[in-house]
């Protein structure tokens, strides 16, 4: 009787194996920004004019929020923080119904720049496969 060698494929278990992992590292590098957000956000007064933003009530804070979708991590203002991008990005000057000017809000980035100098700790954070 001849020897029967049989293969088995293991190539979805790791497939498998490596979508989890990415999941959880997505998930890993999106906490840390949010973080990171959060910690250039000061508490208490109002913010000078070009300064980081400043918060009251703590809704701005806990409005940075993250959401992992399958490939894709998504970092942002939500709920509680509706007025982040506005805060963000600045407004021109605004007018009531009655033609009374409510001001402006000056620019005062914080979410965008923190993307920019936390990309390559987000690569590492992307990177670190542990098996």
């Amino acid at each position: 009787m001849a020897n029967v060698i049989k293969y088995k494929s293991l190539i979805k278990e790791i497939s498998s194996d490596i979508k989890k992992i990415e999941g959880e590292r997505l998930k890993d590098a999106a906490v840390y920004l949010q973080g990171k957000i959060r910690a250039k956000i000061k508490k208490g007064g109002k913010a000078a004019s070009g300064n980081l933003p400043k918060s009251n009530t703590g809704n701005l804070r806990k409005g940075i929020k993250y959401d992992v979708q399958g490939e894709t991590a998504l970092v942002g203002f939500g709920k509680p923080a509706y007025h982040g991008h506005l805060l963000e990005l600045g407004t021109v000057e605004r007018q009531t119904k009655k033609g009374v000017s409510k001001g402006r809000i000056i620019k005062k980035p914080f979410l965008i720049p923190t993307f920019i100098e936390e990309e390559l700790a987000v690569k590492n954070i992307l990177m670190d496969w542990k098996l």
